[in-house]
């Protein structure tokens, strides 16, 4: 009995917590992690001999902008079944970013002249092949700027597409 006495406190202390806007506080999220990247445009849009691969992505409601670090749910639907997905963010670097790219790797200003940082938004792997998913992602920090979502997609053995433009948002302001 005393066990469930602690319980009721701890479901009364989330309900609070959760009728006073305080969630996130509390919610487990991992802040995204940036990388430097390339990116040469849409390499391969592979498809089957059937036909083209159709890709859906939408962030729910449709926001024409993002609030940096708010949490969105993003859906995703595909004209096949699929098995594997993965999802990149490509931000395109602020000054003041590449200032402290260049400071940390003066003898590579190639790298820096890309401006690019890149982000796992999202992979999935599945036994289970599907066409749609749903996930939270959320938002870059501010100064980031614009988002380009790039997928790639498995069945199988099979590469339906690699590095297409799904989705591009921008940042609030």
């Amino acid at each position: 009995m005393d066990n469930f006495v602690h319980l009721q406190k701890a479901v009364a202390v989330v309900i609070l917590v959760v009728m006073r806007g305080e969630v996130s506080a509390y919610m487990p999220h991992l802040s995204p992690f940036f990388f430097l990247c390339n990116y040469h445009g849409n390499v391969q849009d592979l498809g089957f001999d059937s036909g083209e691969v159709a890709i859906s992505v939408s962030l729910v409601g449709n926001p024409e902008v993002y609030v940096p670090g708010q949490f969105y749910e993003v859906s995703l639907m595909s004209s096949m079944n699929f098995d594997g997905l993965l999802l990149t963010g490509l931000y395109t670097m602020s000054t003041k970013a590449q200032s402290q790219v260049a400071a940390q790797l003066p003898q590579s200003p190639a790298v820096v002249g890309q401006n690019l940082l890149c982000s796992v938004v999202h992979s999935h792997v599945s036994p289970y092949p599907q066409h749609q998913l749903s996930f939270v992602w959320m938002a870059p920090p501010e100064g980031t700027g614009c988002v380009k979502f790039l997928a790639t997609a498995t069945l199988g053995q099979r590469l339906l597409f690699k590095d297409t433009t799904v989705l591009q948002i921008c940042e609030e302001g």
